[in-house]
């Protein structure tokens, strides 16, 4: 090991930690389903209001449609439900006709899209993790790594602090609706 298991060691250990991290964001746990749904419930109810304003809708109506849009994103966090119906109001969603409102289908494959940069930093950490093979890399190509990792972990790394900022900007959003 050339003197870096310890640092490789905690190195597997903080990355353990971020994969936890990721997974927390981006599985629902069977606990939280009830208030999962109720905010799914409130983003998607916020959506279609924001394309039918100025339409005749009944209550009932409305009711069933929302219904049939949280069953369909079934197994999508809340979290990147909210983000991709609030990107569909904004009119954010490359392609999508403005003028209708997105059906469930594409709002689960925009919320889908949202996830893609965690689930594929999570299978990063995993085939990391998961290496049995021990490389002994030059005491440059060490620190070099060693400064990657780290900057992924600590939130300075440019592409993860880029999504980071965009997911607490739009929770600072609706902290502010909420309030």
């Amino acid at each position: 090991h050339g003197g870096f298991g310890d640092p490789l060691r905690a190195l597997r250990t903080a990355l353990s930690g971020r994969l936890i991290h990721i997974e927390a964001v981006c599985v629902p746990r069977p606990e939280d389903s009830k208030f999962e749904r109720c905010r799914i419930d409130k983003a998607i109810s916020y959506m279609i209001g924001m394309f039918t304003v100025g339409r005749k809708i009944s209550d009932q109506e409305a009711a069933g449609t929302v219904k049939g849009y949280v069953l369909a994103l079934e197994g999508i966090p809340a979290h990147f439900v909210e983000q991709a119906a609030l990107d569909f109001a904004k009119g954010l969603v490359p392609g999508h006709d403005k003028a209708f409102t997105p059906t469930s289908a594409q709002v689960r494959a925009r919320a889908e899209e949202l996830m893609i940069p965690f689930r594929e930093e999570a299978a990063k950490i995993r085939l990391i993790v998961s290496s049995k093979k021990r490389i002994k890399p030059t005491p440059e190509e060490h620190e070099r790594m060693l400064a990657k990792v780290r900057a992924v972990i600590d939130g300075t790394d440019p592409d993860m602090k880029a999504i980071r900022d965009r997911v607490e900007a739009e929770r600072q959003t609706q902290r502010e609706r909420h309030a």
